[in-house]
């Protein structure tokens, strides 16, 4: 605790920080329950936004995530006379952890919480407490769109899937096993357990049948939103991916891409 109070006080006694933008107690909240569900996958290793927008590899590099918080991460609800110096919204480098997020949780309160770039770091205050985020000399990599650019998919895209469901039958099995019949995922699989049929119509039909192919996910539905969930499978030169599309609570999308084994 210390320390975390002698590097506040640093930062209140540094030059004259730039405001980058600033956002409503909601959108803050979900700002970092996101950060926190990233530091679980990717560690203390740094974290990129440009303009509200993330497109870079987590963890091993096998993970890909884009997520596009441009309306969460915007400028149109800051405190008045604010004039943020990133009107697109919020961008920069950081490193996150569990200690400096449980501070960020406290700086949750009645009104805005403005964002500002300092000597050093990222800090986040509502007028009245403040956290702050270690920004990183070593920048992340932002990848461009389409991350599958040169892909191809395999079979249909798996719509309108519950999220609920999904994690509950998975539970804690850090292995998924994705079976295809006929080019088309059809079902999950986890250690001693029945398969998972994601179409009520196709479950009898393959009821007893051996997979045409199987793939293994590390990391299945790894921050995936609760609403509009949907899986496909894209094949290029690395090889296939998992490609899972849903959104978030206050974030206009979230995709991430694993490369199966």
């Amino acid at each position: 605790m210390e320390t975390i109070l002698e590097d506040i006080n640093a930062i209140r006694t540094a030059e004259q920080s730039t405001l980058i933008c600033s956002m409503k107690p909601a959108r803050f909240k979900a700002f970092i329950r996101i950060v926190r569900e990233l530091v679980k996958l990717h560690g203390p290793h740094p974290i990129r936004f440009e303009h509200g927008r993330m497109a870079q590899p987590i963890g091993n590099g096998n993970f890909i995530v884009e997520l596009d918080m441009g309306n969460l991460l915007g400028n149109g609800d800051g405190k008045q006379g604010s004039v943020p110096a990133n009107p697109g919204g919020f961008s920069g480098n950081f490193i996150a952890s569990d200690t400096h997020l449980r501070e960020l949780s406290g700086v949750v309160g009645a009104g805005p919480v403005e964002v500002h770039d300092c000597d050093g770091v990222i800090l986040f205050s509502n007028g009245h407490t403040e956290g702050f985020l270690y920004k990183s000399s070593q920048a992340a990599p932002h990848l461009s769109a389409p991350i599958l650019k040169n892909a191809t998919q395999l079979g249909e895209e798996v719509k309108d899937l519950e999220p609920k469901d999904l994690k509950a039958f998975v539970g804690k099995n850090r292995l998924v096993s994705l079976n295809c019949f006929s080019g088309q995922l059809e079902q999950i699989t986890t250690r001693a357990k029945c398969p998972y049929t994601f179409r009520t119509a196709s479950q009898p039909v393959l009821m007893g049948r051996k997979p045409d192919a199987t793939f293994t996910a590390q990391h299945f539905l790894a921050l995936a939103g609760k609403l509009e969930l949907s899986l496909s499978l894209w094949r290029d030169a690395q090889g296939t991916w998992l490609k899972t599309h849903s959104r978030a609570k206050m974030v206009n999308a979230l995709v991430t891409f694993e490369l199966l084994y």
